[in-house]
């Protein structure tokens, strides 16, 4: 998969892989957390922004709340961008 957006953020370059999935420890984590944790946001305030402006897509579906809570196997889209799974510690995807 080639990557056409800013993908500095997943520490990759121009043309690399980047992730397809997110571990999280526990059953569950905010939108906003995870946000930040797969570097899709920089910070609390971006996380904020984008879900506001209804730039997220989980499974398919825009979200705008900010404590929507995540689980293994959903997928989260930003700006139209990568797609990444939600994947829980112990390896389960959903």
């Amino acid at each position: 998969m080639r990557i056409e957006a800013d993908t500095s953020r997943w520490g990759v370059q121009m043309g690399q892989q980047v992730p397809t999935s997110v571990e999280i420890r526990g059953p569950s984590i905010e939108l906003g957390a995870f946000l930040k944790l797969s570097q899709l946001a920089s910070s609390g305030g971006e996380a904020k922004r984008l879900i506001q402006a209804g730039l997220v897509l989980i499974n398919g579906q825009p979200e705008t709340r900010r404590r929507h809570l995540l689980r293994a196997g959903d997928r989260v889209r930003v700006r139209g961008d990568h797609e990444l799974v939600v994947r829980c510690a112990d390896g389960t995807q959903g």
